[in-house]
């Protein structure tokens, strides 16, 4: 059995495998805030509700169990502001759909200080949960992003037709258990 699971890019800007027994099927990976050089990363639906992290030599800085959270189709994560704008946060984007059939989605956001000290000490986390719906019934979605600028989550869907994507947003400064319908922008 193989332990490569994603591809990174080294220090010396050559390809690295990182080799990580949980990443079976990376979905999502972001750069830390608080670590220069330390990337955060999970798996795709149905794996568990865990971030990795590793460096850019692919080395395993820690597997990170997440609480208050389910991987039903993990498509993608951001590092981004948390609410307070005091520091950074990892928001994990629940939002795949590939039959378009979920009643609604998830954006589970995790406090990047204690992400990284639960990485360091083999702790567990616990996720802020974002509940949402599309005012347009459900997508798929592939892509989160976080506009620093303007505070909002931003979720691209995709699409197998020749059809635009949709692309949605909500506020960043949401309370831990909010409900809402995104906002289309375009």
């Amino acid at each position: 059995m193989s332990l490569i699971a994603a591809i990174g890019l080294s220090a010396t800007g050559c390809f690295t495998q990182v080799a990580d027994p949980g990443l079976a099927e990376v979905s999502g990976i972001a750069e830390s805030r608080v670590t220069p050089g330390v990337f955060w990363a999970h798996n795709d639906s149905g794996g568990a509700a865990s971030i990795y992290s590793f460096d850019l030599k692919g080395v395993s800085h820690g597997t990170v169990p997440v609480s208050n959270a389910t991987n039903v189709d993990w498509e993608d994560m951001a590092v981004g502001p948390n609410p307070s704008a005091t520091g950074t946060s990892v928001y994990v984007g629940d939002i795949g759909d590939n039959n378009a059939v979920r009643s609604s989605v998830a954006v589970y956001r995790i406090d990047e200080a204690a992400l990284t000290s639960a990485a360091a000490t083999g702790g567990t986390v616990t996720a802020d949960t974002l509940t949402f719906t599309y005012p347009d019934g459900p997508r798929d979605a592939e892509s989160l992003f976080i506009d620093p600028v303007d505070r909002k989550i931003v979720i691209i869907e995709k699409t197998y037709t020749a059809n635009p994507v949709g692309v949605y947003t909500a506020p960043l400064d949401l309370a831990n258990g909010s409900t809402g319908v995104l906002t289309k922008i375009g």
